[in-house]
């Protein structure tokens, strides 16, 4: 391993050391193994040995070897445990150094969880107040709208009014003037009518009193005397007096 405590992760830190420990304890038990099987070999060809041939002055000692064999044994176990030992010590800083990165990494959440809440909320915030600004505005902006829309009305209106005021002013004026003409002429017409009627009157009268004069010249005695007794005349005098008294009558009349 060529990285430290503080730039390596603790999780891979225990595997790499779990698996060192996995390789040097098989290659040590295969070369224990090795070597076992190179001392029991050795250790059985001495002990095959007849007993006879093993002569005080032989090179190898069979006590010897057992126990040479045996403290082998013993180093090897004795090894092989302090090495255990050693790689559970590691697991156990490993594990804290793990626990403490962990416990690290959780107040690091949460204190960035936190940070994110408050940036969170602090948006909401700004986003509400920009929302209730613009609302506001846009309020504004109708309110304003609003009575733009009302002014235009009520000038077009009055525009409306005025211009209807004028021209019922100006059909007032034109009704009065054609009314005017009207009655002018049938005014005229009327003075034409009665100077004709007046005239055709006098001339029917002049026609009667023509008629009449011709008719009192036709008439008798007997008949004067009736025509004024009838009008409530008198009716003494000669011929000629009633006649005359007939056409003052007709004159006064």
């Amino acid at each position: 391993m060529t990285g430290t405590a503080d730039d390596t992760d603790p999780k891979e830190s225990l595997m790499s050391i779990t698996s060192q420990y996995i390789e040097a304890t098989r290659k040590m038990q295969e070369n224990w193994f090795s070597a076992v099987d190179a001392m029991t070999s050795q250790f059985s060809q001495q002990l095959e040995r007849p007993t006879a041939m093993m002569t005080p002055s032989s090179t190898v000692d069979p006590r010897k070897v057992v126990d040479e064999l045996f403290d082998f044994y013993a180093k090897a176990l004795t090894v092989q445990r302090e090495t255990a030992h050693k790689i559970l010590d590691a697991n156990q800083q490993v594990g804290s150094q793990w626990n403490q990165q962990a416990e690290e990494f959780y107040a690091a959440w949460r204190e960035q969880a936190k940070t994110m809440t408050e940036t969170a909320r602090q948006q909401m915030e700004s986003f509400a107040n920009s929302a209730r600004e613009q609302a506001l505005q846009f309020g504004q902006v109708v309110e304003e709208k609003v009575a733009e829309a009302q002014a235009a009305s009520r000038d077009q209106a009055e525009r409306f009014t005025n211009a209807a005021a004028e021209q019922t002013k100006r059909m007032t004026s034109v009704a009065t003037e054609q009314t005017q003409r009207a009655t002018d002429a049938a005014k005229a017409q009327t003075e034409r009518a009665t100077d004709a009627a007046k005239a055709q009157t006098e001339t029917v009268a002049d026609a009667a009193n023509e008629q009449t004069k011709r008719n009192y010249n036709l008439m008798n005695t007997a008949q004067l005397k009736s025509e004024l007794a009838a009008k409530g005349l008198d009716t003494s005098g000669s011929l000629d007096e009633l006649r005359t008294r007939l056409r003052e009558h007709e004159a006064q009349a």
